[in-house]
């Protein structure tokens, strides 16, 4: 774990790339110094409570009555299972002791800390203390309802292809080609309102009927987006004569989701112990981990 003496936290992409020092950065770059200023702050994160947790140990540990805790750590904290956010479900994060624990009183919880990278809203998500699988392994659970917002799955990426999506062309008589900046217009369709058009380049084939490569041109699409949203560019819009349109339908392949992660996360006892089987509630455990496991929410 590196030492940062700070580390600002970079925010989520569509604030990030607004920023004075990079919105005239190439896209590329854009993305790499997003990436290192994200990995550092979530570094820096988990150094600040990695040393908090051990202050408050030690102190925990001077107060109150001492036991078998030395033998005892967390080995492993990891998500269990997936996260579609279309469907109502619970997501379960498992807590991985050396020796057996115990549980009393209280509500324990661990904040996962969400990147946002899919358009959600809650910039951390909690995972509420609610049995033991096991005498080792703690299970904390967070409930989503379907279609809530604060974790989601609704960001189109700049260089996103969509060739796959065409639902529909009448496309005729188009010279074959590649074109640039070509505008898609955007509508609701079968998904849900918050979208805007979009900028393409595009490659219509020989034969002057359909488009070979639709490809999002480096322009980062504002809003959100949904399955069932549509885009439309006429013959007039692709820029190669002939008459007709291609309507592009967008799949759950196609967007981005959120990517929760439990670096620089901890166990907030929150009025409950976890103590050692066999010793007093008092005789506090290290509950410090380092955890790097991730889970992308997705679309059923």
């Amino acid at each position: 774990m590196a030492l940062y003496s700070s580390a600002a936290d970079p925010g989520n992409w569509q604030s990030f790339v607004l920023r004075e020092d990079v919105k005239s950065l190439p896209v590329s770059e854009q993305k790499k110094k997003f990436l290192t200023e994200q990995l550092q702050f979530e570094d820096f994160t988990a150094q600040q409570l990695y040393l908090q947790s051990n202050s408050l140990n030690q102190l925990n540990n001077q107060l109150h009555q001492g036991g078998n805790i030395e033998g005892n750590k967390v080995l492993d904290v990891n998500f269990n299972g997936t996260f579609p956010v279309n469907q109502t479900i619970s997501s379960v994060v498992l807590v991985d002791f050396k020796l057996p624990v115990q549980v009393v009183g209280g509500a324990p919880f661990i904040n996962v800390i969400n990147g946002q990278q899919g358009g959600g809203s809650a910039p951390v998500v909690q995972y509420d203390y609610i049995s033991q699988a096991s005498p080792t392994r703690l299970q904390f659970q967070h409930t989503h309802p379907a279609d809530a917002g604060g974790v989601a799955v609704a960001i189109l990426e700049d260089d996103e292809p969509l060739t796959t999506s065409i639902s529909s062309t009448t496309l005729s008589g188009a010279s074959s080609g590649a074109q640039t900046g070509v505008t898609f217009t955007y509508a609701q369709g079968t998904g849900a309102s918050g979208g805007a058009d979009i900028s393409c380049n595009v490659i219509v084939s020989g034969g002057g009927t359909t488009l070979d490569s639709i490809q999002i041109d480096g322009t980062i699409p504002s809003g959100l987006y949904y399955p069932g949203n549509t885009f439309t560019a006429t013959a007039a819009a692709i820029g190669a004569g002939g008459t007709g349109q291609v309507v592009v339908t967008l799949q759950n392949s196609d967007l981005l989701g959120d990517i929760l992660t439990l670096l620089g996360t901890s166990i907030n006892e929150n009025g409950g112990e976890i103590y050692n089987v066999g010793d007093n509630p008092g005789a506090q455990l290290d509950l410090a981990y380092i955890s790097g496991d991730t889970l992308t929410a997705t679309l059923a």
